[in-house]
């Protein structure tokens, strides 16, 4: 079809402008530059006062207007203009999406509403150019008798353009009846003619659905009472072959040709309702990890003090004591405690690790032995490892700690014997690829894949398979596929999962390649050392009481003198006090008043001598973790065994002074 490029050109620039109402000058200056660029005539003024002013003067625009203004509401400026006899056009910009505000000025006439976020300028010209068509639609069913001949190719175009269906229903005896008009792209995503639908009504073509209770709602209403009011809402349609779809609805009463009308506008939101469900998955794990890891976080305070007290009793009591071997207990509880609290902080991804450049295959062969006794005799392994596989950058550990986990997963699964497939291969992800999952993106990756050709996992459930402690066998802890999620995430990687009843599950891994060339760094091993201190000046940083007791009083007893502070406020007066007579400062990474880091890079600016240990239960965005790895600062990681403490405390003392002051960009 030729359009007349005059014809649309006018239909925006010259019948309706854009007048942007908005306080925030950066914002304001974004939105008429986006709107600009899609050829829509617009001004921007700053306050209420200033817009009464300029619509009083010319009403003729479309008003796009910030709900809170610096000198009055959106909606004392909308009733301010009725109230001297004006009709505007409008759509409300909120700050928030307060449905309590959307519903307040819908009622008041407002053509739509948009939240500020992020997607905002992504969305508002194709907001504007839906409300801009319903505009001109509305004009131009209002003059059909008048001037039908010469309208007719301008309202063809207006009535098709865009990507919303557009449905006209006639109103009979005050309910709503068949449609007398619908557009291209309604007969397009129904899979109906034009005739056909013409003989039908919206009841049957759609399924109202209530948001509040998911359950059906009242059909569009019709009644005298809710003459001229807006009804946004949404509903299923449903296609001539049966597909249902997911739509916002924004219909209108009009009066057309003198009679009574209903002029929908249906938008088609089934993606935006995946990726509202997508992102609520998201934001529920995140919670969950962020419980997770502070619970961890206590835990292995409170770890680090049990074990320490332990060891430090052990150390003294004769072999032959009674009471021995019941301490000796309460270290294995705390050590196994220790573990678990290990797999609370991969799941929420706080967990520290010691990343090296390694390949998967060997990781996965030199666990294949084992992997065999765990499976059983009825359970067949095949290993499908790619010889030419990239490396990736990873914790070695952390990569076995997946492996055992899917493979005591894929055990659970086939309680009658089958086959696990492990599988490695390069994969690049072009960008034209679409969204394997919502993390996925383009690049190079390592692909480990885990399949089991047992029961398979209820579709119903697989979104919770990751969150901890959800299980659906009769024993374990349910962390084992929450694990393996937050170690993947850790490692700037996703996980995806396919699975059939009866067809068996495959877990499918992407780790980040290699870009070639990259030197792995090699860790140095500490060699075993004496640990007891020959009087060296300690200041131990801990806001946990009880590990820092226990800790001061182990080194106290090993050779050195201890002074203890709660927090950095504290540490720095003591230094003061002392005249900067310390050998070592320990401290941990997060206290109560200032970051260890930001602590430890002010003592060793005044004080370059004193050397710095750091500690810490978990890694998040305030322990700075990347840059005390990067910068080799001397770490100890909660919860930590009095031999490990004594350990690299004598390791610290003797060795060259590492200053904080060096890190670069550390943002505290």
């Amino acid at each position: 079809m030729n359009i007349n490029k005059n014809l649309v050109e006018d239909t925006i620039d010259e019948s309706l402008s854009i007048l942007v109402v908005e306080d925030d000058e950066g914002l304001r200056r974004l939105i008429k530059k986006r709107l600009e660029r899609k050829k829509f005539k617009v001004e921007a003024i700053e306050t209420g006062e200033d817009a009464l002013e300029r619509l009083m003067s010319n009403p003729d625009v479309l008003l796009l207007l910030d709900y809170k203004l610096p000198d009055m509401t959106g909606r004392e400026l909308i009733e301010n203009l009725a109230g001297k006899g004006y009709s505007v056009p409008f759509v409300i910009i909120t700050g928030h999406g307060d449905e309590r505000i959307a519903v307040e000025m819908m009622k008041l006439g407002a053509r739509d509403y948009i939240v500020k976020d992020q997607a905002l300028l992504e969305v508002l010209p194709q907001v504007m150019e839906q409300i801009h068509t319903q505009i001109m639609t509305q004009k131009k069913l209002s003059q059909v008798k008048k001037a039908l001949h010469e309208s007719e190719e301008r309202f063809r175009v207006l009535f098709n353009r865009g990507t919303d269906a557009i449905f006209v229903q006639e109103i009979k005896n005050g309910k709503s009846a068949n449609f007398i008009e619908v557009n291209e792209i309604a007969c397009q995503r129904l899979g109906y003619t034009r005739e056909e639908l013409l003989r039908m009504s919206m009841k049957n073509v759609e399924i109202p659905v209530n948001t509040n209770t998911n359950k059906k709602s009242a059909a569009f209403p019709t009644n005298d009472t809710t003459a001229k009011q807006h009804h946004l809402y949404e509903a299923i349609q449903v296609t001539k072959h049966g597909k249902q779809i997911c739509v916002e609805n924004n219909a209108h009463f009009i009066d057309l040709e003198g009679k009574p009308a209903i002029l929908c506008i249906s938008r088609d939101i089934t993606q935006r309702k995946h990726l509202e469900e997508q992102l609520r998955q998201s934001q529920k794990m995140e919670a969950i990890g962020k419980l997770a890891g502070g619970i961890a976080h206590d835990f292995n305070n409170l770890l680090t003090a049990i074990m320490g007290y332990t060891e430090l009793i052990l150390v003294k009591m004769k072999p032959d004591n009674q009471h021995r071997e019941n301490l000796e207990e309460i270290r294995h509880a705390g050590k196994r405690a220790s573990s678990l609290t290990q797999q609370l902080l991969a799941f929420s991804r706080k967990q520290v690790l010691k990343p090296k450049i390694l390949n998967l295959n060997h990781v996965v062969k030199g666990m294949e032995r084992m992997l065999e006794r765990i499976i059983g005799e009825d359970i067949h392994l095949n290993s499908q490892l790619d010889s030419s596989l990239d490396k990736i950058k990873a914790d070695t550990g952390q990569m076995e700690q997946i492996i055992l986990n899917l493979t005591v997963n894929a055990v659970d699964a086939m309680p009658n014997g089958g086959t696990l497939t492990i599988k490695t291969q390069n994969k690049t992800i072009p960008h034209n690829a679409g969204n394997l999952s919502t993390d996925s993106r383009p690049g190079k990756f390592i692909y480990l894949s885990f399949h089991d050709s047992g029961e398979g996992i209820d579709n119903k459930v697989i979104p919770q398979i990751f969150e901890p402690f959800f299980t659906t066998k009769a024993k374990g802890t349910g962390l084992g596929l929450s694990v393996v999620y937050g170690i993947v995430k850790q490692h700037n990687g996703w996980i995806n999962v396919h699975s059939e009843p009866g067809g068996g599950t495959t877990f499918g891994i992407y780790f980040p390649a290699l870009a070639s060339g990259e030197e792995e760094n090699l860790e140095q091993e500490l060699s075993l050392m004496e640990f007891g201190g020959n009087g060296e000046n300690i200041l131990f940083v801990e806001d946990e009481t009880g590990v820092r007791e226990i800790s001061a009083k182990a080194l106290r007893d090993y050779g050195y003198k201890v002074t203890e502070a709660g927090d950095a406020g504290e540490a720095h007066k003591i230094i003061e006090k002392k005249k900067a007579d310390f050998h070592l400062v320990v401290s941990d990474i997060v206290l109560p008043d200032k970051s260890g880091i930001e602590f430890t890079e002010n003592i060793q600016s005044l004080h370059p001598n004193i050397k710095i240990l750091l500690t810490s239960g978990y890694a998040d965005h305030r322990s700075h973790w990347t840059d005390v790895v990067k910068k080799g600062i001397p770490f100890l990681q909660k919860p930590y065994s009095l031999v490990d403490l004594l350990k690299i405390i004598k390791e610290v003392v003797d060795a060259p002074i590492i200053k904080t002051t060096e890190i670069e960009g550390s943002e505290i």
